[in-house]
This record gives C-alpha cells, sequence and structure tokens, in this order.
C-alpha cells in the first residue's frame, strides 16, 4: 500500500520552494530506500499530466508547444530513473530494482529510456571514466578527501578502490543527467532513512561543495526526513545537520 496520498503529494511539491524543480525525484529516490517502490508511480502520475492526443487541427505553435512539454516531460521521467539508478549504490541493487520497474511500468511508452549512457565495456574511456570519478570524489569531500579515501583503505584494502573506480566512476560522477548538486541531493535523500550519520555528516557538506545552498541542502534533508516518518522510520539520534 502506497503512503502516498494526494494532499501529500500536493505537500511536498509546494513547502520545499528551494528544491521546487527537484523534489520529485528527490522523494522518489527517499521512497525506494524506504522500501516503498509502490509510491513511486504516483509521483510520476503527479508530475505528467495526461497526455493530449494530437489532432490536424493544432497550429504550428500548439504543435512545438506539444514538443517541448514532451521534452519536458522525458527530461522528468529520466531525472527520475537516474536517481533510482544513483540510489542502487546508496541504499541497495534490490530496492533500486524494484523501484525502477515500477516506474517503468508507470511510463507512457513515448517515455520510457531507451539509450545506454555509460559504458559498459573496457574502452578508451575507461580510464577519462576514472579520472572523472577522482574528480567527483576530490570536489565532493573537499579538504577531507583523502583523509576518507584512507578509512576506508584502512578498513578493507578493496573498500576505497571499489567505491572510488565502480561507484564514483561509472555511477555518481555522471552528470548528463543530474548535475552535481542534484546527485549530492539524492544522495543524501538515500542516506537519511538509513540512519548513518557519519555518511550524512559528509555528504551533507558535500552538497555545499557541488553548488548547493546551505538553504536547499536543509530542505533536502527536512523532505526525506517528513517521507521516512510516514514510511514508519525511526532513528536512534538526530538526523545529522549542517
Amino acid at each position: 500500500m502506497s503512503i502516498l496520498t494526494t494532499q501529500r503529494l500536493v505537500h511536498l511539491s509546494t513547502a520545499y520552494p528551494m528544491i521546487t524543480n527537484s523534489w520529485y525525484f528527490i522523494a522518489a529516490a527517499t521512497l525506494s530506500v524506504c522500501n516503498s517502490p509502490q509510491s513511486v508511480p504516483q509521483i510520476l502520475n503527479y508530475i505528467i499530466p495526461e497526455n493530449v492526443s494530437p489532432t490536424t487541427s493544432l497550429t504550428h505553435s500548439a504543435i512545438s508547444q506539444s514538443s517541448s512539454e514532451h521534452q519536458d516531460q522525458f527530461r522528468k521521467v529520466q531525472k527520475m530513473r537516474e536517481a533510482l539508478l544513483k540510489s542502487a549504490a546508496l541504499g541497495g541493487l534490490p530496492k533500486s530494482i524494484n523501484s525502477l520497474i515500477q516506474l517503468k511500468t508507470a511510463t507512457p511508452s513515448e517515455l520510457r529510456e531507451t539509450e545506454i549512457h555509460r559504458q559498459h565495456n573496457p574502452s578508451p574511456n575507461y580510464l577519462l571514466e576514472e579520472q572523472r570519478g577522482g574528480e567527483f570524489w576530490r570536489k565532493t569531500y573537499g579538504k577531507v578527501a583523502n583523509r576518507v579515501y584512507e578509512q576506508m583503505n584502512a578498513a578493507s584494502p578493496d573498500l576505497a578502490t571499489w567505491a572510488l573506480n565502480h561507484v564514483y566512476a561509472p555511477l555518481l560522477s555522471y552528470t548528463d543527467i543530474l548535475t552535481p548538486k542534484e546527485t549530492s541531493f539524492v544522495v543524501i535523500a538515500c542516506l537519511i532513512p538509513q540512519d548513518v550519520n557519519p555518511q550524512l555528516k559528509g555528504h551533507l557538506k558535500g552538497g555545499l561543495n557541488n553548488g548547493a545552498s546551505r538553504e536547499e541542502i536543509m530542505q533536502v534533508r527536512q523532505m526525506s526526513i517528513e517521507i521516512s516518518k510516514w514510511c514508519g522510520i525511526d532513528w536512534r539520534e538526530e538526523v545529522a545537520k549542517l
């Protein structure tokens, strides 16, 4: 059963003015990590109105407007897909799979993704991808980037390398769909329901490093907390904040 009502959807879309263009994919990522994939299609149905079938009576300007609306709708669904894909590395692959399947089922065929956006085979671009991942890591963690890497490396010799080369490089640092700032929003939203303050603290600051304002980050935090509470999430201590 979905935890989203029409009243709650209206609230999410209007109560956080600093993230009015991002709320829907932030909410989708939070719901996925909270293991509420059945709620994801409701966000889609809220942000994508029913398409009006084209007719021969449409004027040229109306056709242009229809095309523009289609592009806007596709971009919104694409951002939801990307947020759910990136959430796989943060909240678990099974949850991401379930949410993406729910989203795909609810998505009109003309708005579904058909293009692969990342290289999946060894290629000359692999080294460039690793470089991109390293740059994103350093920008996100700022002056503590080396310390974070060394802590992870000390915990397990493979951990830091795996995170950098197999999470940051191909997944999180890809910013053609979600910008670095928007990616930080997704990371924050995914960490909050999991009660992992040590990681959340770093990524709240990482949001600032990736171009978000303090006000935007706090609204992402508050929205994710609110949705998590709807899903029945409890925390052992206060959720970290800036």
